[in-house]
């Protein structure tokens, strides 16, 4: 074998070794990150600190189709606007109350709870009031012996203010915007026999319909 030769092989041969000593460091990083990772999680508390941010992300998305559906998250009677299927059925603030409670201890069983386990059946309580909306889990955690609560979340939106609104449009069957003096604002369109309303209250949107004839 040339001396070229032998000293080509060499340099590969080194190539290989940094490459073989880089993908090993790199998953050794990967191995230790994943387990800090799941110390993370491995106490009572920060177990129930993420069960809350579950709870509180599923509140901001049932209140979201809350809104888009017209105020019934397992709506009966819809009618099919552009992408949205919005409820033609009565509802109130009781109603919404028990879809937001319902809705809300189905999403939990997609919240992860790290090996913890509820003390009891998880049972949610939504409280609506004129300043927020509030979800209670009446459920504590255990964990290695350890209990803990999740607590409440909120969401600082006045449903009585839109329903209000909304019965105002379903009593006097308006074809117009219209000022109400609150800061909601009012768009109509008509759509075959019925009205849409989408009301706007800051980032909040909820649809309504009433009948055009």
């Amino acid at each position: 074998m040339k001396k070229g030769q032998f000293t080509l092989f060499i340099v590969f041969g080194i190539i290989i070794l940094v490459l073989i000593g880089l993908f090993l460091v790199l998953s050794d990083s990967n191995i230790l990150d994943l387990t800090e990772e799941v110390q993370s999680y491995d106490n009572i508390n920060d177990i129930s600190n993420q069960l809350s941010e579950c709870l509180q992300v599923n509140l901001e998305k049932s209140l979201i189709l809350l809104g888009l559906q017209g105020g019934s998250l397992y709506p009966e009677n819809i009618i099919e606007f552009e992408s949205y299927e919005i409820s033609t059925d009565e509802f109130n603030i009781n109603t919404i109350q028990e879809d937001l409670e319902t809705y809300l201890e189905e999403s939990l069983r997609g919240c992860e709870l790290y090996g913890a386990e509820y003390t009891e059946t998880p049972n949610i309580k939504v409280t609506i009031t004129e300043f927020k909306v509030e979800a209670d889990l009446e459920s504590d955690l255990t964990y290695q012996n350890r209990t803990a609560s999740v607590g409440a979340v909120e969401n600082n939106i006045n449903l009585y203010e839109i329903y209000d609104t909304v019965q105002t449009i379903k009593d006097d069957k308006p074809i117009a915007l219209i000022n109400f003096n609150t800061n909601q604002t009012i768009e109509v369109t008509k759509y075959n026999n019925y009205y849409i309303y989408a009301i706007q209250k800051g980032d909040y949107l909820f649809l309504t319909t009433n009948n055009g004839n």
